[in-house]
Parts: structure tokens; C-alpha cells; sequence
């Protein structure tokens, strides 16, 4: 009688004692899964296959993004989960574009009505599947940012806190191309992601233009001259390829900090869709890799090389929408019928501000706390007649 090992080869339930099985060992893959691309096609909840729609319905709306929750990975393929938090930096380009080789196979099995095509089908842009972004999101409790440590380095991590800065968006290049000045051979240099530069080639590998040809001319060098070796390049900058980035500030919440301490910040950088999320003053939970990059000013220094300065690069922005002090805020229909209801009172104006630390009294106080109430609640929009200010 024969069983079904793991390896679907028959095993024996029972052998002579001079003979012994001997069985292969399983084997895994080491490399990138190939199951990037089949979990955002085959990842489903119920009926309800949740990343094909999502992707499918972003990208006709415009909304070339992905997000994918860390909990729906593991639930799919363990391994998958553990390639994104170790090492997050070189899967995540991976699984971007199994996302996008996914969008081009849905693109050509989704009917429209024949509206874009004589077969019904859906065709892509001009030019194939354009790249997708993909963000991640995440149920798992926030660390705070003064257990970051070296550890973590490279690593896919979560950290809440407020913004206490947000810079204005500019433009990153991804692919730099450079021409060299002497042979003028054109060349792509991929540029490092988040707050990292570019590094240009020691020297020119093309063919020196003042080598002598077979011939001893100056105009027909031979497969044997010599390389340029020049160290002089030009930045084609209208030719590179960007994409938007924003730096942002992030620091600890208040009540993370410990008593008697200051609350601590970290840079953070945000790319592509994150962009313009947030604002300073909002709660957020961010998934990021944790990185480090070398300052400006010791660049080029021995120094740069073994100290630098850490800072996230977000993949994930969580607005905090519950609790005090948190950037979004709902009231109930009875609520919101008491707010209608003060704003028809002729005396509101007054009532606010009497209602401002009403233990503080005096006739000084009055225009200080109508004061109050206008940067409190703010005021309606006016139109003045003209032209001012150069408007």
C-alpha cells in the first residue's frame, strides 16, 4: 500500500530493513515570489475579488495606486508579508510591477460594451499600462519614534505622531541622463530613492573620439582604441525622468512623550500619489522604510560614509480620524441642528466671545475675547469692490 508524501512521490508503509527510501528535500524559491502579481489578481474576500476591482476601477478614474493592507499578505502567502517588512526597499518595486503586468492582463479581459474597441475590450493608454504606486496600510500598533533604532535600518516600519511640517512638493528625479562632454555618449542613471542623489561614473567608458583608426587616421578609429576616460558630464535634465516628492516633519504625540522630556521629530519623505495628504497639525499613522541618507555639508567628507541621518520614507499615510485633537470630526443630526439653530441668534457674536473664560472678566477683555472667537470659528468670505493689492 502506497501514500502521498509532500513531494507527490509514493512512500511505503512498510520496508525491508536492509533497504532504505530516500526521500528528496522540498525546495523553495529564494528569488522574488511569482505570486506578486497573482495575489492582486486572485486575492479575494467572499465573492469579492477586492484588488482586482480596486485596481481596476482606480485606473479608469485616472488614479494610477494601489493600496494593500499587510493583514490581506499575510492571510494569502506568509512569505509575502515577511519580504515586505524585511526588506522592503527591494520587493516593493516587485510587487509594483506585478500590479502593473496584473492591470494590463484585467485591462484585456474587461468588457465595456464594446465602446472602446470593435472586441469589446478595454484597451490601455498610448504607449502600454502606465507605472503604478503601490501603499500599504497596516492594523498593527504603532511603535513610537524614540525605539527606532539601528536595528530597523532598511526595514518596513509603523510610527504615529503629528506633522509639524510640510514642505512644498518638487520634482525628484528617478532617471537621470547624462552626456558625456568629450564623446558626447549619452547614458541613464538610475537615481536613489527618497532624500539620496545620483552617482555620476568616475570616468566615460565610451570611445575616445582622438584615438587614431587602423589607418592612422583621425576619422575611422579601430575596434581596439582607446576609451575616452573623461570625467566631464552634462545633466540632460529635459530629457531625465521625475516624479513629485514632498519632505515632510513627524513628531511624537504628546502623550507618547515621557514626563519631563521633549517630544522628538524625524524627517520623512512622501512620493507620487502620497503627496499633499497631510497638513501640518495632523494626527497620522505612517508605514515607512526606515533609511538613512548623508547630510549636505558632509558629503564628499570621510564622515559621510559612517554617520548619517535617519529619516522614513513613507509608503503608507493613515489619517487619524477618532479622538481628541484628530483632523477629522463628525457631529449627529441633532447636533448639527443646535449649530443652525445658534447661527440664526442675532447676539452670537457676543454669546461666543462672553463664553470665552468667562472667570476673566473686565471692560479690556471684551474686544480680546471677540477677538478670540473670530480666530476660533473663523468668518465667511467677503468681496470687496476693486482691485487691491494687485489682484
Amino acid at each position: 500500500m502506497c501514500l502521498d508524501t509532500p513531494w507527490g512521490l509514493p512512500g511505503l508503509l512498510s520496508l525491508p530493513p536492509f533497504l532504505t527510501l530516500i526521500l528528496p528535500s522540498p525546495t523553495f524559491p529564494t528569488g522574488p515570489l511569482p505570486l506578486h502579481s497573482e495575489f492582486i489578481r486572485n486575492f479575494r474576500q467572499g465573492t469579492d475579488y477586492l484588488y482586482r476591482n480596486q485596481l481596476l476601477q482606480r485606473y479608469r478614474r485616472g488614479q494610477h495606486w494601489l493600496e494593500v493592507d499587510l493583514g490581506h499578505l499575510h492571510d494569502y502567502e506568509p512569505r509575502l508579508l515577511k519580504h515586505i517588512q524585511d526588506l522592503p526597499g527591494e520587493y516593493l518595486p516587485v510587487y509594483e510591477r506585478g500590479a502593473r503586468d496584473a492591470l494590463a492582463q484585467l485591462l484585456l479581459e474587461a468588457p465595456v460594451g464594446g465602446m472602446d474597441g470593435e472586441d469589446g475590450r478595454e484597451g490601455g493608454p498610448e504607449g502600454g499600462v502606465p507605472d503604478l504606486q503601490i501603499t500599504l496600510k497596516s492594523g498593527q500598533v504603532s511603535r513610537p519614534l524614540r525605539q527606532l533604532a539601528a536595528g530597523n535600518v532598511g526595514r518596513l516600519i509603523k510610527v504615529s505622531g503629528i506633522i509639524t511640517s510640510a514642505s512644498a512638493v518638487r520634482a525628484r528625479a528617478v532617471a537621470v541622463r547624462v552626456q558625456c562632454s568629450q564623446c558626447h555618449l549619452v547614458k541613464v542613471i538610475p537615481a536613489q530613492s527618497g532624500f539620496g542623489g545620483i552617482q555620476l561614473p568616475t570616468f566615460c567608458d565610451g570611445d575616445d573620439p582622438n584615438a587614431l583608426g587602423p589607418d592612422g587616421g583621425m576619422d575611422a578609429p579601430g575596434p581596439g582604441a582607446g576609451k575616452c576616460k573623461s570625467r566631464n558630464y552634462v545633466i540632460l535634465a529635459d530629457e531625465s525622468v521625475y516624479i513629485d516628492q514632498q519632505p515632510l516633519k513627524l513628531q511624537e504625540s504628546p502623550e507618547m512623550v515621557p514626563t519631563g522630556e521633549m517630544p522628538r521629530s524625524i524627517s520623512m519623505s512622501v512620493e507620487r500619489y502620497l503627496v499633499d495628504k497631510v497638513a501640518p497639525g495632523t494626527r497620522v499613522n505612517i508605514i515607512g522604510i526606515f533609511s538613512t541618507f548623508s547630510h549636505q555639508a558632509a558629503r564628499g567628507t570621510t564622515a559621510s560614509h559612517a554617520v548619517k541621518s535617519a529619516y522614513i520614507k513613507a509608503v503608507g499615510v493613515e489619517v487619524e480620524a477618532e479622538g481628541a485633537g484628530r483632523a477629522a470630526m463628525s457631529f449627529t443630526p441633532q447636533e448639527e441642528e443646535l449649530f443652525v439653530s445658534m447661527a440664526r441668534q442675532p447676539d452670537i457674536y457676543e454669546t461666543l466671545a462672553s463664553s470665552i473664560a468667562p472667570s476673566i472678566s473686565g471692560d479690556y477683555t471684551v474686544d480680546i475675547k471677540k477677538a478670540l472667537a473670530c480666530q476660533l470659528l473663523s468668518g465667511s468670505r467677503k468681496t470687496l469692490p476693486g482691485r487691491f493689492l494687485g489682484f
